[in-house]
């Protein structure tokens, strides 16, 4: 049986080999996704109180977020509820750098505004389609203006917005790692009872021959 505990030992040290290795890529893609999910694109100053132009231009540092948002972050101490922005309403085109054709349209709809997770007084205007990495103009034109918040200082805020496809990149981790564990302890109990029944055949060979 010396070829089959030798098979189980590298079953036992591939799967735990393979435990550490996807848990590795577990974690560190877990903190890409936090990185990317932090990630501000563009910050700049607005104001949506006055109709008018906001003009700028951003990169992507990736394309794997489902998403881009438009984030409009008031910078105030009063707390604001989305139906603050109910009257808001606008467009605005994402064009290449070097080309004034539009890539990207979009409109705004106060309506449709909704809190940005986990940030107080921050509205996500917008969601948009990413696109290459590459610099890209983009022009909003707001045609309803949101006379409340006339004087209030105001930011807006190009962030990624992240969905359950990248989530997916975790599980298959996950999954494989479980899998490399569960391996590893059908190995260990395998191998621990063909030793436990070695040892009885050894004994029960001793007290044989001491008969």
């Amino acid at each position: 049986m010396t070829w089959a505990r030798t098979i189980l030992w590298m079953v036992l040290l591939a799967s735990l080999a393979g435990a550490i290795y996807f848990s590795m890529g577990w974690y560190q893609y877990k903190l890409q996704l936090e990185a990317w999910q932090a990630e501000v694109l563009l910050e700049m100053p607005v104001d949506v109180s006055q109709i008018g132009s906001i003009k700028g231009s951003v990169t992507l540092s990736t394309r794997v977020p489902c998403k881009v948002q438009l984030v409009l972050v008031l910078d105030t101490k009063q707390v604001f509820d989305k139906s603050v922005l109910k009257p808001l309403s606008g467009s605005g085109t994402v064009t290449e750098s070097y080309s004034p054709v539009p890539l990207n349209g979009f409109t705004i709809h106060g309506e449709f505004v909704v809190p940005h997770q986990g940030s107080l007084n921050a509205f996500v205007i917008a969601s948009l389609e990413p696109w290459d990495t590459e610099p890209r103009k983009f022009h909003i034109r707001i045609t309803k203006a949101v006379s409340r918040l006339e004087g209030l200082q105001q930011r807006l805020l190009i962030k990624n917005q992240l969905c359950g496809m990248e989530g997916m990149v975790l599980f298959v981790y996950f999954l494989f790692a479980s899998l490399c564990i569960i391996a590893a302890l059908i190995a260990v109990y395998v191998l621990y009872r063909m030793r436990k029944s070695r040892l009885i055949a050894e004994v029960a060979k001793a007290s044989d021959e001491l008969r």
